[in-house]
């Protein structure tokens, strides 16, 4: 069984206007130096599962941090909006994931630099992705 940040990955790569974009360059909690641009990154900030007195619901929620990379601010924008697109308000399998719902919950261009500055000259736009699954 896949995990759901590999299931995210493979639903986002099957969208052809995305993928037009990236070329398969779409990478969770590690981007590869070499990398090249337009790409995406991703990485889970926080899991919860809601339980009740008697066992486990089987209801969850993940968050991700995603980051639309690009070294035109006009790609980075059109890849966020392909990604929003995408995701927002989806409902259906990734996979062998059943999701209730996505919700993107932030979107944000006004990033900070990584303190090693392997960012720089690099457009980003910013995605918080929820995504809640049964």
């Amino acid at each position: 069984m896949a995990s759901l940040g590999e299931n995210l990955r493979t639903f986002l790569l099957d969208d052809l206007s995305i993928y037009d974009l990236v070329a398969g360059r779409v990478h969770q909690n590690h981007m590869p130096q070499e990398s090249a641009f337009p790409a995406i990154w991703f990485a889970r900030q926080a899991e919860d599962r809601i339980g009740a007195y008697d066992g486990d619901a089987g209801v969850g929620r993940t968050d991700f941090a995603l980051e639309c990379l690009s070294t035109s601010i006009d790609t980075a924008g059109t890849l966020s909006k392909a990604v929003f697109d995408r995701l927002n308000f989806y409902r259906g399998d990734f996979a062998d994931t059943t999701v209730q719902g996505v919700f993107v919950t932030d979107q944000d261009d006004n990033y900070q630099l990584r303190n090693d500055l392997s960012d720089f000259g690099v457009e980003i736009s910013a995605l918080r992705v929820s995504i809640w699954t049964t």
